[in-house]
């Protein structure tokens, strides 16, 4: 509440425009962190906290700062997503962020704890504290022209991170895209070299290797289960592959689930589709698309 308090005094947020009271946008922000799974584990927050110490030498205080942030980054992806409707503009600069990334020289995009963030030369510690938005705005303002380029400011911020030792040498994607836009307004670096073509076949093909990475995963529990074989879940993940790169690529009208797996499994009949395998493959098929538009929602 304190964090989302703060940023609308200064102008970079307003709740009025979802309709919501600030409290319901707080919590919404923060729920996935306290998703269970089947077995009731808080797998987020084991997750995030696992990969910075183990928990019998995590001590009170940096348990505390290490959750301050994860809530930070949560909040301002659930601004973002949140806005995405309404303000195109935002939008349009975390795209070409991403896309000056791929060939900058020193700067570039990675992920630490299910976030985005930009990472200086440097690298360094990842887990001193990330430098506040407005530190960093105040150190790049003096360096930087009215008309810079993306370059140039992701340039001014990996000098910025690399010359200090306090801070983590990263920053939240999300993060710079807002002070981007609180400095230089939506047309930074207006009809831009840099050109906004949505995300790419390549990009897709990339993202659908990962989610079958993740439906392989599934398929291991129904064999280990006795449910399938391992030629049935080769059949169903060639299918699910199919099926999403249909969606996403080719524009085709979307077929039913009986006929694409049909398409690998030609002797499939529809009485053996109904009784043993359509709870497993459309649920399979439900979680590669929740998979998948997860993926891409990152890469907007």
């Amino acid at each position: 509440m304190a964090y989302l308090k703060a940023k609308a005094s200064r102008g970079r947020f307003d709740v009025s425009r979802f309709g919501v009271r600030l409290e319901d946008f707080a919590m919404d922000s923060i729920a996935d962190l306290f998703r269970r799974n089947t077995a009731g584990d808080f797998e987020a927050l084991q997750r995030y906290c696992d990969a910075i110490a183990p928990r019998d030498a995590m001590t009170a205080e940096v348990l505390e700062g290490s959750i301050r942030r994860l809530v930070f980054s949560a909040v301002n992806q659930h601004i973002f997503h949140s806005m995405r409707d309404f303000d195109s503009g935002l939008a349009k600069i975390i795209r070409n962020l991403k896309l000056s990334l791929k060939d900058h020289p020193a700067a570039s995009l990675g992920e630490v704890h299910d976030m985005h963030v930009i990472f200086s030369s440097g690298k360094g510690n990842l887990h001193a504290p990330m430098m506040s938005p407005e530190f960093l705005e105040a150190a790049i303002r003096t360096e930087l022209r009215y008309d810079a380029s993306l370059k140039k400011i992701l340039s001014a911020i990996n000098v910025v991170l690399d010359n200090q030792s306090e801070y983590a040498q990263m920053v939240p994607l999300i993060q710079v895209a807002f002070m981007i836009r609180a400095m230089f307004g939506e047309d930074v670096n207006p009809v831009s070299v840099i050109p906004d073509h949505g995300i790419t076949e390549e990009e897709v093909a990339s993202m659908i290797d990962h989610v079958m990475k993740q439906m392989g995963k599934h398929g291991e529990t129904y064999i280990k289960r006795g449910r399938l074989t391992e030629v049935e879940v080769r059949c169903y993940l060639e299918s699910l592959r199919r099926l999403l790169f249909d969606a996403c690529c080719d524009g085709k009208p979307e077929q039913s689930y009986f006929d694409v797996l049909r398409s690998v499994l030609p002797q499939l009949t529809r009485n053996q589709y109904q009784h043993k395998h359509r709870a497993i493959f459309e649920y399979m098929a439900k979680l590669a698309k929740a998979e998948l538009k997860s993926a891409a929602l990152k890469e907007l």
